[in-house]
């Protein structure tokens, strides 16, 4: 038996040799036979009219060919034709008897009709130049004559009368430095003149004075905390005691009174207002269940000394306040005090503002320090390294 794989080698072989021969032969006309249109798949037979035997396209017969005439070229218009630009003439083929398949969709050629010709229009010649000279005026006016003068009969304008001088402001004063004439000395003296008073300040209302920069952005902040404040003189009680820039205050935050109003600098009040707001306010609703109105003020400034002692106060600076208690939106009173067991809501509150105070001020002194401060907080604004929270 044969394996496969042979069997497919000698086909293979077989095939070869037989393209191989008819490759060597040469081609013969009866190779080629014509196939009908009607045998090509996919197309249609020829569609002819019974009667003229004309084949048939989509919307009729083809046209005839037109004949053409022995004076006029083929494909030319008419002469007697109006329109300009006539359409152009298609020329069709000539019928065959026999036809192929690419005999279906044939193009042909277009042949373009020639432009018509235009016709220039003569222009008008331009006519000779005129030369005017009217002495500018129009064709009918008269030439005024050389004695003419144009401002006769005007009047001479109204001149307002200068406006009066305002008075002067007397020159400041300037301090006089004797010369060395003077003095018996041959050098002269240069002057050190004191500086004049600024325009600015001469024409400041009275009342207003200018502070500090600092001065001005804690007082900014005391606004945005809704703390209501007025700027009052400088206090001045002897040589250790006063405020430069002091703030009565009447509202010590936003929805908490100070009562009475408490002096203070700008600075002490800023931290008391942030102690009322961050500390004070949250341990009074979680602690006692109540919102506070007002604070009790039982000292602000005051030129003292501190008790039992020679130093100065820090009172004397507006720089302490002395915290008596809270006044409650129900009426009710809470004092600062040493509480006993049975104040298991005040005792609470007492306590977690007095530690919160520690935060915003430097010194914070209470109930327990001494027998001076049993009855109230002092919270004073003095800086510190380690502060003292007793």
């Amino acid at each position: 038996m044969v394996s496969s794989r042979t069997g497919w080698r000698i086909v293979t072989l077989a095939v070869a040799v037989s393209a191989a021969a008819s490759a060597d032969r040469p081609l013969r006309a009866m190779d080629f036979k014509p196939v009908p249109p009607a045998d090509i798949p996919g197309e249609l037979p020829v569609a002819r009219d019974p009667q003229t035997g004309a084949r048939l396209v989509w919307g009729g017969p083809v046209p005839p060919a037109p004949v053409p005439s022995a004076d006029l070229p083929a494909y030319a218009p008419s002469p007697a034709a109006v329109d300009p630009m006539p359409e152009p003439v298609y020329a069709a083929p000539e019928p065959s008897a026999e036809r192929g398949p690419g005999d279906y969709g044939r193009t042909y050629p277009v042949q373009e009709a020639a432009p018509p010709k235009m016709q220039e229009a003569a222009l008008e010649p331009l006519a000779a130049p005129r030369v005017i000279d009217d002495g500018g005026a129009l064709p009918d006016a008269e030439l005024p004559d050389s004695g003419f003068d144009p401002w006769e009969g005007l009047t001479d304008p109204e001149v307002e009368p200068p406006p009066e001088p305002k008075p002067r402001r007397p020159a400041a004063r300037q301090s006089t430095v004797p010369s060395w004439a003077s003095l018996g000395g041959d050098r002269p003296l240069s002057p050190i003149a004191r500086p004049p008073r600024g325009a600015l300040e001469s024409e400041t209302p009275s009342g207003y004075r200018p502070v500090a920069r600092s001065e001005a952005m804690c007082r900014r902040e005391l606004q945005k905390l809704g703390v209501r404040f007025t700027d009052i003189s400088p206090v001045s009680s002897g040589r250790a005691c006063g405020i430069e820039d002091p703030v009565r205050v009447s509202v010590a935050v936003k929805g908490i009174a100070m009562s009475p109003p408490a002096t203070l600098n700008c600075q002490t009040a800023l931290n008391v207002a942030r102690w009322l707001r961050d500390d004070v306010k949250p341990a009074a609703r979680w602690k006692l269940w109540k919102q506070p109105t007002a604070l009790i003020n039982l000292s602000s400034y005051r030129c003292s000394r501190i008790a039992g002692s020679r130093t100065i106060s820090e009172h004397a600076g507006g720089n302490a306040l002395d915290v008596g208690g809270f006044r409650f939106a129900d009426g009710s009173v809470v004092k600062v005090e040493p509480k006993g067991v049975f104040a298991w809501r005040e005792k609470p509150f007492q306590t977690q503002i007095r530690q919160a105070s520690c935060r915003h001020f430097g010194t914070v002194l209470g109930p327990g320090y001494n027998r001076a401060h049993a009855d109230h907080l002092h919270l004073d604004s003095k800086t510190r390294l380690r502060p003292i929270c007793k």
